[in-house]
C-alpha cells in the first residue's frame, strides 16, 4: 500500500479568544485557520488529519508538505516562462537532500537558505551538497549586520552570490541596504508587495524610484531617521 494522493484544505478560524498561559504568552483575540489533511492510498483507504493551531496557522505550515515531484514540476514551468531564478520554499526548509536533486534536474538557478533559522554554520551544507546556486539572507533572522556579512563573503570564496532577503520592518531594511552597499556579490534589493506591509516608524522610507533603482542614505549610522513622535503617540507600554 501506498499514498496516492495528498490534499490540504484550508478553513478559517476565527473568534479565538485571548489566551494567557503565562507572563509572555498572551494571545490576542482574533483569527487563525486550520487545514483538513486528507490522504488517500492506492487500496482505496482515506486518511485525515489537522494541521495547525490558534496560533500558528496551518496556512503557515501547508508549504511545507510540498514534495519533490510537485517542486520539480513547477520549477520546469516557471523555467519555461524564463523566471530569473526558483526562489525557496519550493521544498521543506532542510529538504537538502531534495534541492539537490532539484537543482541537477532543472536549469533555473536555485535561491534556497533563506531559512531556516541559523548562523554562518548553517550555509556549510548548502554549499558543500551544491543544493543552492545562491546564499540568502538578511540581519533578522541570520544573526544581524556581522553574520549576513560573513556570509556574503563566504558565498564571494565560492563565487556565489548573496542575494539579501526583505528585513520585515523598516529599520531592518536599511540594515540590509547598508550590507548590499558594503559587498559586490549581490544584484537586488528586495521590496514586498504592498510595500505599506513593511514600512512603519520611520520619518523617511526607502524608496524605488521610477527606474527601479534604491539610492543610499546620506545620514550616519544606518542613515534612518526615527519616527520619535509617532512612536511616543503610538506606546502602548515600555518594557524594562
Amino acid at each position: 500500500m501506498k499514498i496516492t494522493d495528498a490534499s490540504l484544505t484550508l478553513f478559517a478560524w476565527e473568534s479565538i479568544p485571548s489566551t494567557i498561559y503565562g507572563h509572555d504568552t498572551a494571545r490576542p483575540t482574533g483569527k487563525s485557520d486550520l487545514g483538513l489533511l486528507r490522504i488517500a492510498t492506492d487500496e482505496g483507504i482515506e486518511g485525515h488529519a489537522f494541521l495547525g493551531t490558534s496560533s500558528n496557522p496551518a496556512s503557515l505550515d501547508g508549504p511545507g508538505l510540498y514534495r519533490y515531484e510537485e517542486a520539480s514540476r513547477v520549477g520546469r514551468a516557471i523555467e519555461e516562462m524564463g523566471f530569473y531564478w526558483y526562489e525557496d520554499d519550493p521544498l521543506a526548509e532542510q529538504d537538502i537532500y531534495n534541492y539537490v536533486k532539484l537543482k541537477q534536474k532543472l536549469h533555473i538557478p536555485i535561491l534556497a537558505t533563506e531559512y531556516p533559522i541559523g548562523g554562518l554554520d548553517s550555509y556549510i551544507p548548502w554549499i558543500t551538497e551544491r543544493a543552492t546556486d545562491f546564499l540568502r539572507g538578511d540581519v533578522a533572522v541570520k544573526g544581524g549586520i556581522t553574520t549576513i556579512l560573513k556570509a556574503a563573503h563566504l558565498a564571494e570564496a565560492f563565487r556565489m552570490n548573496f542575494e539579501v532577503h526583505h528585513g520585515g520592518n523598516s529599520l531592518n531594511n536599511f540594515a540590509n541596504l547598508n550590507v548590499i552597499m558594503a559587498i559586490r556579490n549581490t544584484e537586488l534589493f528586495e521590496v514586498l508587495l504592498p510595500d505599506s506591509m513593511q514600512k512603519y516608524g520611520l520619518a523617511e522610507e526607502i524608496a524605488v524610484d521610477p527606474e527601479g533603482f534604491v539610492h543610499a542614505p546620506t545620514e550616519p549610522g544606518l542613515g534612518a531617521a526615527i519616527d520619535f513622535e509617532l512612536i511616543e503617540r503610538k506606546k502602548i507600554g515600555v518594557l524594562s
